[in-house]
């Protein structure tokens, strides 16, 4: 194999081993402790950890406040995931390039 094969095909899984663990970390943490999408989950730690009203209060805003800073940064790492794969574009040949998109519908997503 040429090392400039070799090199697209090192990049290509990257890429998608990247969005496959972006996948997967937003399905295990982002989604139930930082969106606050659970909030059975959120009701069951106030009583299994008995919480003070003050500490139920200072959490939730702890929550309320990281949720707007991954906002602010999800949108910055949208926009660099787009501009990679723009130039990932450039790279492939259609027919590898519509492969790769196959292979990306193919991904897990995360559930809303």
């Amino acid at each position: 194999m040429k090392p400039k094969t070799k090199a697209l095909l090192a990049l290509v899984i990257s890429f998608t081993l990247g969005v496959a663990s972006g996948v997967l970390l937003t399905r295990l943490i982002w989604k139930p402790v930082f969106f606050m999408k659970h909030q059975d989950f959120w009701k069951e730690v106030r009583e299994k950890l008995e919480l003070t009203k003050d500490q139920q209060d200072r959490i939730d805003s702890l929550l309320c406040s990281s949720k707007r800073v991954i906002d602010e940064h999800k949108k910055a790492i949208i926009q660099v995931k787009d501009s990679v794969k723009k130039e990932i574009d450039k790279i492939l040949t259609d027919k590898q390039r519509d492969a790769l998109e196959q292979l990306l519908k193919e991904l897990p997503t995360p559930k809303k």
